[in-house]
């Protein structure tokens, strides 16, 4: 593991609306979330085949290694990625 630098990166701030689960409020605000990761290099790979009429398929989600800072407000809650440490 590599320690987290105080280097703040991209921030997204989402509205709580009045929530404290912070997976509540990603889920409410999916979209922007996977916008965000994106963003910081999220990839997603699916692959499908078919053998004797049966389906499979299988998604693959990586995201590089990655710290965040999470600061809750009465109104938003903003996430923020934080730099590794150069070694």
């Amino acid at each position: 593991m590599v320690p987290c630098a105080l280097k703040h990166g991209l921030s997204l701030n989402l509205q709580t609306n009045g929530s404290k689960n912070l997976k509540t409020i990603i889920l409410k605000h999916f979209n922007g979330f996977s916008s965000y990761m994106r963003q910081l290099g999220l990839e997603i790979k699916s692959n499908e085949t078919f053998d004797n009429n049966i389906e499979h398929s299988m998604t693959v989600v990586t995201l590089k290694p990655q710290c965040f800072t999470v600061h809750f407000n009465q109104n938003f809650v903003k996430i923020t990625s934080l730099s590794a440490k150069p070694k």
